[in-house]
């Protein structure tokens, strides 16, 4: 379950990434290192691996406390 996670996660911010940068806002910077392609796998890294370390960090507390406190 925890290998599905890392899966859609990424999979989510790549789409997340693309909604963002098809607003209509963004059209008239379209020549900018905003939207270039190579930019896409710098957010996305950005934003999960922040999210997935919290998560192993949840996970490894729960199993602690679970361990710990029978």
């Amino acid at each position: 379950m925890f290998m599905a996670f890392f899966f859609f996660l990424k999979e989510w911010l790549n789409i997340v990434y693309d909604e963002l940068v098809g607003h209509p806002f963004l059209n008239m910077h379209k020549g900018k290192k905003l939207v270039q392609e190579h930019y896409q796998d710098l957010v996305t890294r950005w934003l999960y691996y922040p999210a997935v370390g919290l998560v192993g960090f949840v996970l490894i507390m729960n199993i602690l406390f679970h361990f710990l406190m029978r």
